[in-house]
């Protein structure tokens, strides 16, 4: 069995308090009970419940902490980041408290035109806690960056971005074994851990930049700077991996369509969310 709930309310949790997460939040959750079963002769079967999954879906998420963003790209190595915010969240009449938690997909976009810097954010909880809805959800007073306050660069040079995205490529899967469980929570996991991937970057830019790289024997790093009144984002070492550039006639901006790669590294700490202060 499985239940959706669009989210009317989000908070982090505290164990006692709402508190701000961002400005702005949609999004959904999503509970599976994972049911299982197996058939007989006789036309008999046996129905199994499974290991219950709950996956916090957010979107179109504005002004969030530079500190919870960064938990979606990783600094150190490792399964779970320490910190990780709990989260209250309302659905209709109902609230649930997620608890014991860990990132997945992670991207920071800005689309072409005029728009806000936006996220999208997946995580998935090994404890959810349904109760009356109650909260009084809190959110963040700021003004997120749009368009018109974020410098992009490369290698310390405008290069005529358009939009952006910033993927994390990550998930997260539950830890379950056969431990001793209290009654009542038996079909919980044990926990919940993220599984890291390498990060990629795709840009449209307004001009064709050098492609000298591109058709290299090896990839060459620079560094991608997001500058912002939120935020300084930055990604070290990536190299183009793709181009794509359109044949039209001249009633429009011409656009070019790059896909960028992390050169050798780690897989963490490639990716840096800093406050701007």
């Amino acid at each position: 069995m499985a239940s959706n709930g669009s989210i009317q309310g989000l908070s982090v949790w505290s164990g006692s308090a709402p508190a701000a997460f961002a400005a702005t939040v949609l999004g959904d959750l999503d509970i599976d009970t994972n049911a299982f079963e197996k058939e007989g002769v006789g036309g008999q079967v046996v129905v199994g419940k499974g290991t219950t999954t709950t996956k916090l879906s957010l979107t179109d998420v504005i002004g969030v902490t530079a500190a919870h963003a960064q938990m979606w790209f990783p600094t150190t190595a490792g399964l779970q980041p320490a910190n990780f915010p709990d989260f209250i969240v309302t659905t209709g009449t109902k609230q649930f408290t997620l608890e014991d938690g860990s990132p997945g997909s992670g991207t920071v976009s800005m689309s072409e035109g005029d728009g806000f810097l936006t996220m999208a954010l997946e995580a998935g909880f090994a404890k959810v806690t349904p109760a009356t809805a109650a909260a009084t959800h809190v959110y963040a007073s700021v003004a997120g960056d749009t368009n018109n306050t974020i410098v992009a660069q490369l290698g310390a040079a405008d290069f005529g971005c358009k939009s952006f995205e910033i993927a994390n490529n990550g998930g997260w899967e539950n830890v379950n074994a056969m431990d001793t469980k209290a009654e009542g929570s038996q079909t919980a996991p044990l926990g919940v851990i993220s599984t890291l991937k390498l990060p990629t970057v795709s840009c449209v830019l307004d001009d064709e930049i050098d492609t000298a790289g591109l058709l290299a024997d090896a990839y060459t790093g620079a560094n991608l700077v997001l500058s912002g009144n939120l935020y300084t984002i930055t990604v070290t070492g990536i190299a183009q991996s793709s181009f794509q550039g359109k044949l039209q006639d001249a009633s429009g901006v011409t656009s070019y369509s790059y896909k960028f790669t992390l050169v050798s590294g780690t897989i963490y700490n490639r990716v840096t969310i800093a406050a701007v202060t």
